[in-house]
């Protein structure tokens, strides 16, 4: 059964459930207090995140007998097993019943919540007060739960679980990697700058198709360049294809990638994960993974540091190569939703840009648009200047992503300590 030292990072959540666990094995000393336990919690969020192992962890803590539901029946004959279910748990209390995967229990939508199975729930809650019978629920996305039966007196504690930061993906990684057979090159903290924002589930996954890239061609050890190639297969969700001539094409959108990777690399070094050129069914496509190092809270910094390096990509193509950059849509498209945001409804550039009224007038609206134009413009001139002060690394980058096809962010800090040591700088 699951522990809580089996859960990796989360001590914020793993403290609560710790708190809960002692109320269902110690009930007596809080009644001593005339306090009544709560009635249920429930565990939220993407999937793969490690909520049923925390429920498990949970239940082995308390002590207490335990009972899953999960829906695994038609729709009549799961309304039944929930009443048996609680029937029983309240037979051989205290008991805990599990909910897996609750928002799972009913087809149902936002809009319609009130299916029979949540019903059920809620009167076999009602109906067993008392009679200490705990609840504890995990869900991918609590919105199609009703919320009647989010509520105090049903499920008392809502937690969120999130993917992991940076420094638990980390740690996730060298739990994974301790009983594989790897290389001395493989660094944990490289790897989890790769794959970092993802769930548990996908960094195990990762690791292991490491490991069977690496059986496949006969190695006796895991190497480093196994797992930079399992993660970037995942990246890419494609299959990995490197053979590329180095046109001018593939020059050009290195030189974009090299962009993105620069402007953040200066705004906050460490942030790059890593850096890709590939050639996907024929098409040359690059990309580059970075993660905001300073906050994983909104923030202007946040969002301004988002804007700059989305704006690199194009920057580094006008600037090293006076061209327009026409691959760059994409990115365009997230800096105006950005800068909008930051116009229409933070009032960062001041009260001018805020639509108040759910129908603006054209006035309003051409206010609010001549405002993101003029910011868009000034962070790019901003992102301009980054990109002609750093040539030489952005050149640096831009030449080891056509030669490897795929940089890491270690491999980056080595390239702008390399320029920034040089003598001739």
């Amino acid at each position: 059964m699951a522990n809580f030292e089996q859960i990796i990072g989360y001590e914020n959540i793993k403290e609560e459930l710790r708190w809960y666990s002692d109320i269902l094995k110690h009930p007596k000393k809080y009644q001593a207090l005339g306090v009544t336990g709560p009635s249920g919690l429930l565990l939220y969020g993407d999937p793969g995140v490690g909520k049923s192992l925390m429920a498990k962890a949970l239940i082995s803590e308390s002590g207490c007998r335990a009972y899953t539901l999960r829906k695994n029946l038609p729709d009549g004959d799961f309304v039944k097993e929930i009443k048996r279910v609680f029937d029983e748990a309240a037979q051989n209390a205290p008991s805990i019943v599990l909910l897996d995967d609750v928002d799972k229990f009913a087809n149902c939508d936002y809009s319609n919540k009130d299916a029979e199975e949540y019903v059920t729930i809620q009167a076999c809650i009602d109906g067993n007060k008392g009679k200490n019978i705990f609840v504890v629920g995990t869900a991918n996305d609590r919105g199609y739960l009703p919320d009647s039966l989010l509520r105090p007196g049903r499920f008392d504690k809502l937690i969120e679980v999130g993917l992991p930061n940076r420094e638990e993906a980390e740690q996730i990684i060298k739990y994974y990697l301790k009983d594989k057979v790897i290389d001395k090159d493989v660094d944990s903290k490289e790897v989890s700058r790769l794959i970092a924002g993802d769930s548990c589930a996908v960094l195990e996954s990762v690791i292991n198709e490491a490991g069977i890239m690496a059986a496949y061609k006969k190695k006796k050890l895991i190497q480093r360049e196994d797992i930079i190639n399992a993660c970037i297969r995942y990246l890419c969700e494609a299959p990995l294809v490197s053979e590329i001539k180095n046109t001018e094409n593939a020059e050009l959108i290195a030189l974009h990638e090299a962009g993105h990777v620069v402007a953040a690399e200066v705004l906050q070094p460490g942030s790059v994960g890593v850096t890709y050129l590939g050639n996907e069914d024929g098409k040359i496509r690059g990309f580059a993974i970075i993660q905001n190092m300073e906050s994983d809270s909104y923030s202007l910094d946040r969002e301004e540091f988002d804007i700059l390096h989305a704006l690199g990509g194009k920057a580094a193509v006008e600037v090293i190569r006076g061209k327009q950059d026409v691959g760059c849509s994409s990115d365009m498209r997230t800096v105006f939703r950005k800068v909008q945001n930051l116009v229409e409804r933070e009032c960062v550039f001041g009260m001018e840009g805020f639509i108040f009224s759910f129908e603006p007038s054209d006035n309003s609206l051409s206010r609010m648009e001549d405002i993101v134009l003029r910011e868009v413009k000034r962070y790019y001139d901003q992102t301009k200047r980054i990109i002609a002060e750093n040539r030489l690394f952005v050149g640096a980058v831009m030449a080891a992503l056509l030669e490897k096809r795929i940089v890491t962010g270690k491999e980056i800090a080595q390239i702008r300590k390399a320029i920034e040591d040089s003598p001739n700088v």
